[in-house]
């Protein structure tokens, strides 16, 4: 599990999150919902270390337990081919470029003829697409998609939405969704951020 304990950040004199109290269960799919500009992305940055918090705690049951974070615009080393970047991403991350689950899911998602062109060439879908199956090999236990699947065709969604549905019994998702009325039909629980605090 993950435990927010008194999160409390401000932006000057703006409270964003009033001492937040919070517990997220394993193997859930979480729809993070709330209208823009309400710190949704600021308060999962602040979950993974990317922001730091002015006061409160994140704690991880298990201390080996990570957390993968992948944003609307995804960092990509694009003079690099897929290929190489996966195999780049395979020695950072601990997983196979081999992989047999790996390679199901580039043909799944219809990236695989593409991967020895430079990332530089591709769309922004089929960068999504790079990004995302590079989040789902990777080790961490919780995995943060925040807009992570705009721009992504339906038949590649589809796909993704039961990439995320079959993970799920292993590892725990946070969705930060504006589009996709398919990811929303996944989602097994629901979380409001409303007022700097999260609620069911």
């Amino acid at each position: 599990m993950l435990y927010l304990k008194n999160l409390e950040k401000k932006y000057g004199d703006f409270l964003l999150f009033d001492k937040i109290d919070y517990t997220f269960h394993d193997n859930e799919i979480y729809g993070i919902i709330g209208k823009n500009g309400v710190g949704k992305t600021t308060l999962f940055k602040v979950v993974t270390g990317i922001v730091p918090v002015d006061s409160g705690e994140v704690i991880f049951e298990h201390s080996e337990d990570t957390m993968y974070y992948l944003g609307d615009s995804p960092f990509l080393y694009e003079e690099l081919t897929g290929e190489e970047f996966l195999e780049f991403s395979a020695k950072m991350l601990g997983f196979s470029k081999d992989d047999s689950e790996l390679i199901s899911m580039c043909k799944s998602i219809d990236i695989q003829p593409y991967l020895f062109n430079r990332i530089k060439t591709y769309s922004f879908g089929m960068k999504k697409k790079l990004a995302l199956i590079v989040a789902f090999m990777s080790k961490a236990k919780y995995i943060v998609l925040d807009e992570a699947t705009n721009g992504i065709d339906k038949n590649s969604l589809e796909r993704i939405t039961e990439i995320i549905r079959c993970s799920s019994k292993k590892r725990t998702f946070f969705i930060i969704n504006h589009e996709s009325e398919l990811l929303e039909s996944i989602y097994t629980k629901r979380v409001y951020l409303e007022n700097g605090k999260l609620v069911e």
